[in-house]
């Protein structure tokens, strides 16, 4: 009698361990990185993604007193987006195709997500951003954000185990 209620215990906790382990792997998580600070008129940066489902970049600012409406400084520039060597999109983006987004909040930051106006150019540069390998991405202003504003990606993925990186940031080679 004791040994067949262990058994069945043991059977309870195994079956509840399997759906806590399907219940966590159900909900995506948002993965948050800076790239660098907009104090340059070009910049590289590499990162490594393993399995994003979605991923945005976002230019930050500092972020308004309470009660101050968020907006957007005035930029404009090129976005290129290249993977193992082949270019993925080459995207123009300015301040007037940015929407606004509480993503960065967290962070003390406001946030606008960049080229999510323009459709085709919001939609390249999210498939271009997708999957695995290490993306190069290089953003070329014609008219400089203030030296305050960053650059970062947010990414949304299956969830993370505890020493797994969906996103890494990689130095820009020496040149």
């Amino acid at each position: 009698m004791n040994r067949s209620r262990l058994i069945l215990g043991i059977g309870v906790v195994a079956v509840l361990c399997f759906f806590f382990f399907l219940l966590i792997n159900s909900h995506p998580v948002s993965i948050r990185n800076k790239l660098f600070d907009c104090t340059n008129t070009t910049f590289t940066t590499h990162i490594r993604l393993n399995g994003m489902w979605h991923s945005h970049l976002m230019l930050a600012v500092p972020k308004q007193p309470y009660g101050r409406k968020a907006v957007c400084p005035t930029f404009a520039g090129v976005v290129v987006i290249k993977c193992e060597g082949a270019e993925l999109a080459r995207v123009s983006i300015g301040s007037e195709s940015v929407t606004a987004c509480n993503w960065l909040d967290e962070e003390g930051l406001q946030g606008f997500l960049i080229a999510w106006k323009d459709v085709q150019a919001g939609k390249l540069l999210r498939s271009a951003l997708k999957g695995k390998g290490t993306h190069e991405i290089t953003m070329s202003f014609s008219n400089l954000p203030p030296p305050s504003s960053s650059i970062w990606i947010s990414c949304t993925s299956r969830p993370q185990w505890p020493g797994q990186r969906r996103v890494v940031i990689l130095n820009p080679p020496e040149r």
